[in-house]
């Protein structure tokens, strides 16, 4: 018997956790009615990371800067910030199901960028403190992320 999954279109993906003192931004996203970080679908030619950055500056309008691990390993090759973290998600749409690899990164906003709401592809937009982040109206896998991606920004960067 197939599946919805057997079916999904599969999907690249990039989003970011962005990080402002001590908070993180989200969208509330138009299709979906919950509250997720932004990201979105790779278009043709774009790797995760310049997805992540791109959806973030349609959705938001801010310039973010990834930050992750790099330079392990030299070569003719170049190395990219490694994401956070790499989900898989079945997401349900009203016509079709998607299967998404998102690559999901910690990002932090570019000085002097300024916020801008994509009404086509959210309803808000609103910084979050992580004891806020429990009472969302999201999906739980973006609530674990999320309070993992606290973790890791504070013990990587001392902060928020």
């Amino acid at each position: 018997m197939q599946t919805d999954m057997d079916t999904a279109k599969r999907c690249i993906c990039g989003s970011s956790v962005i990080f402002e003192n001590d908070r993180v931004l989200l969208i509330r996203h138009r299709k979906l009615g919950i509250w997720l970080y932004p990201g979105g679908h790779a278009s043709e030619g774009e790797n995760p990371q310049e997805t992540a950055v791109r959806e973030t500056r349609e959705e938001t309008g801010l310039d973010i800067q990834v930050i992750g691990s790099s330079n392990l390993i030299s070569g003719e090759a170049e190395e990219l910030p490694r994401p956070f973290t790499i989900m898989s998600e079945r997401v349900k749409y009203s016509t079709e199901v998607h299967l998404h690899f998102d690559m999901v990164y910690l990002a932090v906003p570019e000085s002097g960028s300024r916020y801008m709401l994509n009404t086509e592809e959210a309803e808000a937009m609103k910084w979050f403190r992580e004891s806020e982040i429990d009472g969302l109206d999201t999906f739980d896998n973006v609530k674990s992320t999320l309070h993992k991606a606290f973790q890791e920004f504070r013990k990587a960067y001392g902060q928020v």
